[in-house]
Parts: C-alpha cells; sequence; structure tokens
C-alpha cells in the first residue's frame, strides 16, 4: 500500500549555487523516524529574475519562501525519503537526470507571496493580531504595510519562535506608515536567539541554525462517505504491489518511485486543460522512468533505446501470455501527452485516445482523465497477470 510519510521534522542546513545546473538551492536535513536525508530546494536561474531575486531588496526571503514551500510540496507524496533536488524551473522539458524533482513556473506565481498567520479581517479594514497591547494604531494595518512589516512570512518562521508582537507608526501628514516586529520570545530558549541580542527576523531557513520546523503533510484519502474510487490511489497501491513482486522474482523494481514528483497531483481535480496536460506529464514520466533496461539486461534481452521498448523485450522472455495491450496502453498514454498541447489531430493521436476510451475532442478533462487513469490501472494488472 501506498504510504505518506505522517510527520517530517526539517532542519536548514546550508545555501549553495550549482553553476553546472544554472540554479541555487538550500539545503534541508529532514528527517521522519528513523529515517533521514539531505534534500536541496531551489530556484532556476532562469527564474530569478522575474521576482527581482537577484537585485530586490526582499529577494532573499522570497527565495527562502519559494524553497521551504517547494520542499513541502515535495513532502506531501513521498513513499522513500530519498535525496532529492527540488527545483522551479522555467524549462519545457529540463534534462535534470536521476535525483531530480522539476516543478515549472505557475501560471499565477503564488509562491511569490508573503503569508502571515496573525492577519484579522475587521469591520473597518484589516487588523494585525498580532499587535502589541501598547500599540497606538490598535492593530490598524493594510497588506502593503504587512508586506514591508519585519516580520517574515510566517509560513518560513521557526517553530519556537512565540509571543510575536508588532507596533504600528503613524504620522500627521501621511497616516499609517509602517508596522514594525519589537518583540519575541523562543520558546526554547536557544542562545543563537539571544546573541548578539534577540532578532526574530532570523528565525528563518539560514538566518539561525537552530531553526526547526515540523510538518505533516495533509492526508489524500477518499471519502469513506462517498465510496468513489480513487483510481491514481488505485494506480499507485498497485504500482507498489508490482514492486514488491519484481523485487521477489526479478531483485528490482519496476517502477522507480522515489523518481515520482507528487502523487497528489494525480490525485487532485481535473478541471482545465492544463491540469490534464499536468497530470499526463507526469504519468508519462513515470513511464520513462520505468527501470526496464536493467530488468532485461539481467534477462539477457536487447532493445532499442527507450523504457517501454524495453519492457516489450522483457516480457517477451518471461511474459506468460500476450503483453502487447500493455505495451500499448503504454505507447498510447505518452502519445496522448505528447500532442494534447499541440490540439493535434493526426491520426496517431486521434487513434491512441480511441484506444484508451477518451471522447474526441477533449473538451471533459475530468473524464478524460479518468479513462487514462483507468486503462493505466488495468494496463498494470494485465502485466501482473503475466508474471510467472
Amino acid at each position: 500500500m501506498l504510504e505518506v510519510m505522517p510527520k517530517f521534522e526539517i532542519r536548514h542546513e546550508d545555501f549553495v549555487r550549482d553553476p553546472g545546473r544554472r540554479a541555487a538551492f538550500h539545503l534541508f536535513h529532514v528527517r521522519s523516524g528513523q529515517t533521514e536525508a539531505i534534500l536541496a530546494a531551489g530556484l532556476s536561474d532562469l527564474v530569478r529574475p522575474q521576482w527581482g531575486l537577484d537585485d530586490s531588496a526582499g529577494g532573499e526571503e522570497i527565495e527562502r519562501r519559494v524553497a521551504l514551500r517547494y520542499l513541502k510540496e515535495h513532502l506531501a507524496s513521498v513513499t522513500v525519503l530519498a535525496p532529492h533536488r527540488i527545483v522551479l524551473t522555467a524549462w519545457d522539458r529540463p534534462d535534470l537526470g536521476e535525483g531530480w524533482t522539476v516543478h515549472q513556473v505557475p501560471v499565477e506565481l503564488p509562491y511569490e507571496r508573503k503569508e502571515c498567520k496573525y492577519w484579522r479581517s475587521g469591520e473597518a479594514g484589516p487588523l494585525c493580531g498580532a499587535a502589541h497591547e501598547r500599540d497606538r494604531m490598535r492593530g490598524r494595518t493594510t497588506l502593503a504595510l504587512c508586506e514591508r512589516c519585519g516580520l517574515p512570512s510566517t509560513d518560513i518562521l521557526c517553530d519556537n519562535l512565540v509571543y510575536v508582537k508588532t507596533v504600528g507608526v503613524e504620522t500627521d501628514q501621511a497616516g499609517l506608515t509602517k508596522r514594525s516586529l519589537v518583540e519575541a520570545q523562543c520558546n526554547v530558549g536557544s542562545e543563537e536567539f539571544t546573541k548578539p541580542e534577540r532578532d526574530a527576523k532570523r528565525c528563518i531557513p539560514g538566518g539561525l541554525k537552530c531553526w526547526v520546523q515540523v510538518y505533516e503533510p495533509e492526508e489524500h484519502a477518499v471519502s469513506a462517505e462517498t465510496g468513489e474510487r480513487n483510481l491514481a490511489a488505485e494506480a499507485l497501491d498497485m504500482m507498489d504491489t508490482l514492486n514488491i513482486i519484481f523485487r521477489d522474482q526479478f531483485d528490482a523494481d519496476l517502477f522507480r518511485l522515489k523518481q515520482f514528483r507528487t502523487g497528489r497531483v494525480l490525485m487532485a481535480p481535473c478541471t482545465t486543460e492544463d491540469s490534464l496536460a499536468l497530470k499526463l506529464q507526469i504519468l508519462g514520466d513515470l513511464i520513462d522512468l520505468i527501470n526496464s533496461k536493467e530488468l532485461g539486461r539481467a534477462q539477457g534481452v536487447t532493445s532499442k533505446t527507450g523504457s517501454i521498448n524495453w519492457l516489450a523485450a522483457f516480457l517477451e522472455k518471461v511474459a506468460e501470455g500476450d503483453s502487447a495491450p500493455v505495451i500499448q496502453t503504454l505507447r498510447d498514454i505518452k502519445t496522448v501527452r505528447n500532442q494534447l498541447a499541440a490540439h493535434s489531430v493526426a491520426d496517431d493521436f486521434v487513434d491512441a485516445c480511441a484506444r484508451l476510451g477518451i471522447d474526441f475532442p477533449i473538451t471533459d478533462w475530468e473524464r478524460a482523465w479518468g479513462q487514462v487513469l483507468s486503462a493505466f490501472l488495468d494496463a498494470l494488472r494485465r502485466l501482473q497477470g503475466l508474471l510467472p
């Protein structure tokens, strides 16, 4: 069964640049139970200028926000805590190699924004829930002032920072002009926090070595009340099952799941063409990473390049039955993935849609994704039945 690791302790290690990959990374030490690994999360040089990270005064904090948010997005679906590099990139088809997890730039760039858990909505306007008792402004604030406040984005603050207090400054000429962080306490009394002086602005990744967060991903289970099938979850479970069988019979996994980006994306609703394209991209990448070349060589077979070609050669050697339907389904999924964005009407695209059960032209994105998952799950089950 696919099991999401329940809780992660995250500590910041270092900040590094990788000239060869043209990216900058924050390194995090992550622990879950007795398992631990160093993970790198960061941005490619093609993304950084879009947010002014090279010359903006707030660039460093934005970079920390993005790195930590993408790390947590990755952790939300991992089944094996292994070293990874998670990079936000503008590349369409990056060739990053083993151990890399790639996220393309979101259309609306939501990871740039500052978050504040103390922000409140009052009857007359925004209020700061961390306002000091002696704040003459009585907590009044604005979104613009919150963005410039000395309190860092609260989703990157250390878990041990408590009793946060801010005050507002007002002048007769300009009204409310500033809201500033003036006080906070360290819940565990870290000496780093007090030397040379207490400074809550440093309680962020890379600010103080004692920074720590505990992150517990939300569960992405199907509601027991609705009784609806979650085809993505079934497919992921089936891949786990096949890996167990392949390890037992052939001493190697079939699916290299540690390479797989996010099961969460596959299980999320599919309401637009872009979301269907993203899901197909991830599923296609997973097929590309089938470990069939290693399996084939272990069985003494050869093949043309490509994971599906190798799998076909491997199954021709070991399968107890016709493997052609399995191979055809995998090829069809990749055909749809590669031609969907171009709104293709090529014969191979139309034929692939027909074999997968997708109505053409595609207008119901949720139904189309369900048909792809259903066909993929059926192929996996056929594959299990072919094994000796």
